[in-house]
């Protein structure tokens, strides 16, 4: 089933949008790293950050139902990969299972899709972590 009158509703703005608001919400989180959905080119890091999303039908026919995959990347400068992976726990525990938000749709609570780190790169002291997580998302 579609939104109001049928029409095709923007399930992964919102998705994106309440997946923002719940870690930007976490405490424990933003007390480790600012949450944002652009990096600026002077951007200090540690930061948090919502990458690629990608959206698939799993609805029948005539429904909007969505399956997002959403990756919540932490980029990390200095000595210690155990910092990034703390935040990294704080994403998780900010997200996995978690009621998520929006208004005029429903997002199931969102699966753990696994993680990875990466680094250091060429300078030594760079770090990026990626976790993913699996939402769906229809009209509410």
């Amino acid at each position: 089933e579609r939104g109001a009158a049928g029409m095709i509703v923007d399930l992964m703005d919102a998705t994106v949008s309440a997946v923002f608001a719940q870690l930007s919400g976490r405490a424990e989180l933003t007390a480790l790293c600012p949450v944002t959905e652009h990096v600026l080119q002077d951007a200090a890091w540690p930061l948090t950050r919502i990458g690629q999303v990608e959206s698939a039908p799993i609805g029948g026919k005539g429904e909007q139902v969505e399956e997002i995959a959403l990756q919540v990347e932490t980029l990390y400068r200095g000595t210690s990969p155990a910092q990034l992976r703390g935040m990294m726990l704080e994403q998780r525990r900010a997200l996995e299972g978690q009621a998520l938000e929006h208004e005029g749709v429903t997002l199931h609570p969102p699966v753990w899709g696994g993680a990875a780190v990466d680094g250091p790169a060429k300078d030594g002291h760079s770090y990026v972590g990626i976790q993913t997580f699996i939402i769906i998302a229809e009209p509410a």
